[in-house]
């Protein structure tokens, strides 16, 4: 059975930062390896959120040959690594190869650090900057942006929004919104 000691670790082990800034700098594309990183993480909550040594087994297994995994994960460079990074080994399951986590110590301490490595990656996803032609293309009139630039800058748009139905009806069921 094959363990996560360091002295078991494959040669292309990595931390899971190292695995995540070589993902970052495949140059592949952005929306890839945030799909990536967020099958990793949705792989790494289910496997350390339900660890039970007798039936947790098949949130610690994925067969190699699934294509969820070789198309998000394991086809991007840095993907396996990153497999690699949360305790996973390359293993050979009722004669079909998966990437399992053997149930240790080592790999369950490896999959939490992964696992909070990967909620960071996450969140700073999230704060990926604006496209500023999306923006400029929302502020133009017709977006919400322009039409509330219209409403303060020109007293004719006012009304004219004012005398909309639906925000008439608005105003009427809610009259401190207009103060």
């Amino acid at each position: 059975q094959a363990k996560c000691s360091n002295k078991s670790l494959p040669s292309t082990f990595f931390s899971m930062e190292r695995a995540l800034g070589k993902l970052k700098s495949s140059g592949t594309s952005p929306q890839a390896i945030q799909e990536c990183v967020l099958t990793l993480h949705k792989i790494a909550e289910n496997a350390a959120q339900k660890w039970n040594p007798t039936s947790g087994a098949k949130y610690r297994t994925i067969k190699q040959s699934s294509a969820t995994i070789t198309n998000k994960v394991t086809s991007l460079t840095g993907g396996q690594d990153c497999l690699l990074a949360l305790g996973f080994v390359d293993a050979v399951e009722d004669g079909e190869a998966v990437w399992r986590i053997p149930p240790d110590r080592a790999c369950v301490d490896k999959l939490w650090d992964g696992l909070a490595a990967l909620r960071t990656a996450k969140d700073d996803m999230a704060s990926i900057g604006v496209d500023h032609e999306k923006s400029q293309a929302a502020n133009r009139a017709g977006g919400i942006e322009g039409t509330i630039r219209d409403m303060l800058t020109s007293p004719a748009k006012l009304n004219q929004l004012l005398r909309n139905p639906m925000v008439k009806q608005m105003i009427s069921s809610n009259p401190d919104m207009v103060e």
